[in-house]
This record gives structure tokens, C-alpha cells and sequence, in this order.
């Protein structure tokens, strides 16, 4: 079984690339099939752990060139599964992260993707009362929730200062966010740098709220109609509005409320998984 399963998950690999063959183990039929070809009976008990056993064993001399690693077991040598995988990591391939910092009347507090106030810390707070979906779906109902609290949102009475310097308008909100992405996957800062220890605050102009809604019909498509800067240190002021940290939203925890963000001195590091030769040339 080890030495069958091993020949075919090679060439599949090779023919058609590793995601492949991730793809065919996951889909039931396919792998009960698979379990037959290298000697299970077909209606048998156990296949799953046997299977991976077996590859487990065969593709072990092989996982340096593949990129694959199997990891686990049954009883005791399942408890070895984490180790495994970190034999696996390369511990030098790391990206640094910014971590965002809040400070508050009520406390402080650190965030990754972004502290926001006004029309999208309120379409979160309406988004967490509905039954939640899977998928794409999951993206159309966000963008349909947000796009019926754009229409109806109002003004933030609000005061928003960038290293030092105010930035005046009527807006209806304002992320100041720390990647490109947020919410139903719209990309509102796409000069977000994850490590430049940077802020990019977006705000959304009362002004071009049509423009907007009809932005998030195809929000890959163009730059976000939204106006956006970028700072070390910003200062926020507002009344009566909810705000946001990541995807947790907030009412009014004050009748004035004030914040002060920035991102913290002392980088994260994130492990970043190595892309595999073998990976590369079937992308090509």
C-alpha cells in the first residue's frame, strides 16, 4: 500500500501539481477509491487512518521533493502531530506585522485589522445579528448589509487629527486600518504595508455615498471611492456613532468619546510557509 499510494500521489504531483493532489484527498469518492486502488476493501471500516498510514510511510523519502508532509497517526502518535509540523516550518522565513495600539477613556487595547467608527462599525453591529453564511454568499450578503447602511447612514459629528494635522469633511465614517482588507472583503487601503508602521485612515464622504454603493457591486475593479491618508499617530473625537475594534463592534461608550492610535514599537513575527519548487513550476 505505502509504496502504491506513494507512486500515484507522485505522479499526480508532478502532472498536475500539489494543490492537486490535496484537492482529490479531501473529496470522499475520491479517496474511498483511492483506498480500494492500493488494497482496502472498498466497503471496509478504518480506511481513512490506513490510507494515511500508508502514505504517511511511502511518501516520507519523498516529502523534500513533493513539499509533503503527512503528519499524525492513530493512538499515541497522534500526539505527535503538532511536532511534526513544526519540523516541518522554516523557522528564518518570517514577515514582521505592525500591531496597532488603542488608548482610551475606557482603557487600551490592540487591534491587526483596524479600528473604525460611524457606518461600518454599524453595519457590524447588524451583520452580527443575522444568521451567518458560508463562502461567497457570506461576501454578498456583507456587501448587500453594507450597502443598505450606506444609504442610510448620517454624518458623524467627528474630529480626526494625522500626526498633528486636522482633516476636516463630512464623513460617515472613518477605519483607520492596518492591511488593505476589511469587512466583506473590500480592499479600502491598498497602500496598507503591514510593517511600514503606518496607519491608513480611510473615510467615507457623505458627499459620494452613491459612488460607493455602486463600488461595491464590483469592488475589484477600482479604487474604493473613499478619501484616504496615511500617519504615525491619529487622534479621534466623536459623539454619538459606534465604533469597532477588528470585528468586534461597540455603542457609545460615552456621550464624548476619544482615542489615540498608533502602532506598537515592537514588531510581531509571522511565519510565512515556503513556496515549493515543485509548486512553482506547475504555476508557470
Amino acid at each position: 500500500m505505502a509504496r502504491l499510494g506513494a507512486v500515484i500521489s507522485e505522479a499526480i504531483v508532478h502532472h498536475y501539481g500539489r494543490d492537486e493532489l490535496l484537492r482529490r484527498l479531501a473529496h470522499p469518492f475520491w479517496f474511498q477509491s483511492f483506498g480500494a486502488v492500493m488494497g482496502m476493501d472498498w466497503h471496509s471500516s478504518g480506511i481513512t487512518t490506513s490510507v494515511i498510514g500508508a502514505l504517511k510511510r511511502g511518501l516520507a523519502p519523498l516529502s523534500g521533493e513533493l513539499g509533503l508532509h503527512v503528519c499524525g497517526g492513530r493512538g499515541k502518535q497522534s500526539r505527535r502531530t503538532p511536532q511534526e509540523l513544526v519540523e516541518t516550518w522554516k523557522l528564518d522565513n518570517t514577515h514582521p506585522l505592525d500591531v496597532g495600539a488603542v488608548k482610551a477613556s475606557w482603557g487600551a487595547s490592540r487591534f491587526v485589522e483596524g479600528f473604525g467608527i460611524g457606518v461600518f462599525a454599524e453595519f457590524l453591529r447588524a451583520a452580527d445579528k443575522g444568521e451567518k453564511v458560508k463562502g461567497a454568499d457570506n461576501l454578498r450578503k456583507g456587501r448587500a448589509l453594507l450597502e443598505k447602511r450606506i444609504k442610510t447612514a448620517k454624518p458623524v459629528d467627528l474630529s480626526i487629527t494625522i500626526d498633528g494635522k486636522p482633516l476636516k469633511g463630512e464623513f460617515l465614517g472613518v477605519e483607520v486600518m492596518n492591511v488593505p482588507f476589511t469587512g466583506p472583503g473590500l480592499p479600502l487601503a491598498t497602500k496598507a504595508d503591514l510593517a511600514d508602521g503606518l496607519l491608513d485612515v480611510v473615510c467615507f464622504d457623505a458627499g459620494r455615498r452613491r459612488d460607493f454603493e455602486a463600488w461595491l457591486e464590483a469592488p475589484q475593479d477600482e479604487q474604493a471611492p473613499v478619501a484616504t491618508r496615511q500617519g504615525k499617530t491619529v487622534e479621534l473625537v466623536w459623539t454619538d456613532s459606534a465604533n469597532r475594534l477588528d470585528d468586534e463592534s461597540h455603542g457609545n461608550r460615552d456621550k464624548k468619546q476619544a482615542v489615540e492610535l498608533a502602532c506598537e514599537k515592537e514588531q510581531l513575527k509571522v511565519l510565512i510557509p515556503v513556496k515549493h519548487p515543485a509548486q512553482k513550476a506547475v504555476a508557470k
